[in-house]
């Protein structure tokens, strides 16, 4: 095994900031401005990977009723023979469907349960902006609107909680003022980040070139060799945090938020706790004599392409240790390609090889990972098939085995994602397995519609659902007998 006190830092250096700064972490969604990259297409796999986001987006507003235009969804849960025989009987498929839409002021929304195809409830509500009412009706229990006005029951609540001593204003606003941590912001800094870690660092030398394939995807790549010591690999980290200290962006982030996370781990509020205290308490620890003074060295070269973009790396243990991280990647717009290997010894190693391509407005591809220690294995493998853009959604299959053994178990299962989306209608499934047998299936439908007028409730009974009389003449007229 590589000694502790090299491998720490120097992992913690190379990889936290040069591997995922310099963009390794993000090499399915990159772009590469290599001399042999292949001609760009109009379909690129950032863009398969960005509209399989705005897909799964989409489903999930439309079945919790979030989209703003007129939209019919479903969905359905269907349990397989695994599940049947896991919890000893059948249970047919459960659906929920929503309809939503908006016109001018007003929101309507309707909700169905149904259990094997028969609607057991349903909801109806509708929303005026303007006056800030909510109506809704159970039909099955009864033809009357219960209505809420939104402040009211702002009012009602905050009087409650007054009584047990708490500020609801307090809590609104803790809820609602969310700090974001600004990625895009941060992600321009990196640069800056590793410029300062490889300044801190002993001069590279220039190796020779590296060549290989991964699948059928060729690459040819400069090397750039370091060797460096503890003591230097603990400059080059207290160089990152040093410039850390003025990142206002990390800064923000610390005070509106981590800040108080740490306190509560304390169990104390204390004013000493800054953000620059924070950051020196980890120069000091990587300053400490065991590592600062550390001259064990090791090796580790960084691979580069021909625009000079940082493509990969090799991490070796010292003589006379064992132990090596090794990772290229090979991608451009229509490529994303990966071959990383991670080895502890002879009975602890990982792998993770494989390939996708855009071809044909179409991408395609397979990833595969082993993992093996002492006693158990894992072996999985990530395929995609025809993954295309159709406007802003995808269709195309998702799917994921993987195989699990241990001394004395052995464990198989799969999740598949398949969809035939479009902008206009959605259309996906989301399939779980284990040992052969399909566990629950999810099905979710939808399409735009047209939004037509939306009445406000005037007719018939209206139950003020803040008042208590009114709601238990309400609950006093329900059909419950008739529901049941």
């Amino acid at each position: 095994m590589v000694k502790h006190s090299v491998l720490t830092p120097v992992l913690a250096a190379v990889l936290g900031v040069t591997v995922v700064g310099s963009g390794v972490g993000y090499y399915f969604t990159r772009n590469s401005t290599d001399n042999n990259d292949k001609a760009k297409s109009d379909t690129s796999i950032k863009n398969v990977a960005d509209n399989i986001n705005n897909t799964l987006d989409t489903a999930k507003k439309a079945v919790n009723g979030e989209l703003d235009f007129a939209y019919d969804a479903s969905v359905k849960v269907s349990f397989g023979q695994g599940f049947t025989d896991t919890v000893g009987m059948e249970i047919s498929p459960i659906t929920a469907t929503t309809s939503t839409k908006q016109k001018g002021q007003n929101t309507a929304v309707d909700v169905a349960l149904a259990y094997n195809d028969q609607t057991l409830c349903s909801l109806n509500a509708v929303y005026a902006r303007d006056s800030k009412d909510v109506y809704a009706k159970i039909p099955e229990l009864s033809d009357a609107y219960i209505k809420y006005n939104v402040d009211s029951v702002k009012d009602m609540m905050g009087t409650e909680l007054s009584t047990m001593g708490v500020d609801l204003d307090s809590l609104t606003a803790e809820a609602t003022d969310t700090t974001q941590f600004d990625t895009e912001a941060f992600e321009k800094s990196l640069d800056g980040y590793a410029e300062a870690f490889k300044g801190a660092l002993p001069e590279a030398k220039d190796g020779g070139n590296v060549t290989g394939t991964i699948d059928d995807i060729e690459y040819e790549y400069t090397t750039k060799t370091y060797t460096i010591t503890g003591a230097d690999a603990s400059k080059a980290v207290s160089a990152v945090l040093e410039k850390a200290k003025t990142d206002e962006t990390l800064k923000a982030y610390f005070d509106e938020t981590l800040k108080s996370v740490y306190e509560t781990q304390l169990g104390t509020t204390d004013d000493s706790i800054t953000y620059e205290s924070m950051i020196q308490q980890i120069i000091d620890q990587f300053n400490s004599e065991d590592i600062s003074s550390d001259t064990e060295s090791i090796d580790f070269d960084l691979y580069y392409n021909s625009a000079d973009e940082f493509v990969g790396f090799d991490v070796k243990a010292p003589d006379g240790e064992v132990g090596e991280y090794k990772l290229i990647t090979a991608n451009n717009d229509t490529v994303a390609a990966v071959d990383m290997m991670l080895y502890v010894s002879d009975t602890e190693k990982m792998t993770i090889y494989g390939s996708a391509k855009t071809e044909n407005d179409a991408t395609n591809g397979s990833f595969a990972l082993n993992f093996t220690a002492s006693d158990s294995a894992v072996e999985g493998t990530l395929k995609l098939t025809d993954l295309k853009e159709n406007g802003d959604a995808f269709s195309g299959t998702i799917r994921t085995d993987v195989n699990v053994t241990s001394s004395d178990t052995a464990v198989s299962g799969w999740v598949e994602l398949k969809s035939n989306s479009s902008d206009d209608a959605l259309d996906l499934s989301y399939e779980i397995g284990m040992n052969g047998q399909a566990f629950v299936t999810v099905a979710v439908k939808g399409n735009k519609t047209e939004a037509s007028d939306i009445t406000i409730p005037t007719d018939g009974t209206i139950y003020d659902g803040t008042d208590e009389t009114q709601m238990n003449e309400y609950l006093s007229s329900c059909n419950t007998t008739a529901f049941t």
